[in-house]
């Protein structure tokens, strides 16, 4: 079995749960292990998503909706039996038959459930968000269920007004002002793992050390920070490594770099996940888990 479903965020970093096989099909989560018991999917897995989700109608199904945030800038919640494909609009995953004519209970209306003012077309069942990011060179480089993970982080962190003001405030307070909503939209994110070299370009990420790039080892690279688009290159590996506000922490870090500031008068200190954190004291751990923690 190779789907799994999203649920929310656990409090402990290892949780096996029983969930109905028919829910199970259409999520990108990563799976760690899964066996069938009784019509259901039994999941192991390390880390879980932070989504919310209701219940709705469509195309004549009872379906668990989860929230999306796209690359594109739409967020809004898209039902288990359809999928999103872009501009704000679903498509249905094979939509059960239609009895005398129509479907046997009304679908929900997900485009005012989901906050969609006027548009002119009636499709569009996903609201636009006012943020947005850059797909930088290697944005590809990564699987979808992992790429939509980092957009719904940075969706978070573009919703969280508290956070915002912080970033805005500090990084002018320490010589490097800017404006965080601005800063992501000029900010490229990519996605790279050791030994990608051999089969991908890194044509505009010149200077990437990609030796330091291993199975789990750091976070990332910012090039090209207080210019105007910088890249931050994530390794791949921390998207099954870490959870949601671990992933929202380590990229407020690296969009501080984003915005010029290189490195702290004492970057030998030690950071909260085992690592020196290279914008101490400047730029604190703690800080930034209480202005910039998402839930």
């Amino acid at each position: 079995m190779t789907a799994c479903i999203r649920m929310k965020l656990c409090t402990s970093r290892m949780e096996t749960r029983l969930i109905p096989e028919e829910d199970a099909r259409w999520t990108g989560c990563r799976c760690r292990a899964a066996s069938r018991q009784g019509g259901l999917l039994l999941e192991r897995q390390r880390w879980l998503p932070a989504r919310d989700s209701v219940w709705v109608w469509y195309k004549g199904e009872l379906s668990l909706a989860f929230f999306q945030a796209t690359a594109d800038g739409y967020a809004g919640y898209v039902p288990g039996n359809a999928s999103y494909v872009g501009g704000g609009h679903i498509q249905s995953i094979n939509p059960p038959k239609v009895i005398r004519g129509g479907y046997n209970h009304p679908s929900t209306n997900l485009g005012a459930l989901n906050g969609v003012g006027s548009s002119d077309d009636p499709d569009v069942v996903l609201s636009q968000s006012s943020g947005a990011f850059q797909q930088g060179p290697l944005w590809s480089n990564a699987s979808k269920d992992r790429q939509d993970r980092l957009t719904y982080v940075v969706q978070k962190i573009q919703a969280n007004q508290g956070c915002l003001d912080w970033f805005n405030a500090h990084s002018e307070a320490i010589g490097h002002g800017a404006n965080l909503t601005k800063l992501l939209q000029n900010t490229g994110l990519n996605f790279y793992l050791a030994g990608d070299k051999d089969r991908v370009s890194l044509k505009g990420l010149e200077g990437l050390h990609t030796n330091k790039f291993g199975w789990n080892e750091g976070f990332g690279e910012t090039l090209f920070g207080g210019s105007a688009n910088p890249q931050i290159v994530i390794n791949r590996s921390v998207l099954d490594n870490k959870n949601d506000p671990e992933l929202a922490v380590q990229l407020i870090h690296e969009l501080f770099h984003a915005a010029g500031f290189h490195q702290g008068s004492d970057p030998k200190l030690p950071g909260i996940f085992g690592t020196p954190n290279d914008l101490n004291p400047e730029v604190k751990w703690p800080d930034i888990q209480k202005n910039c923690r998402i839930q």
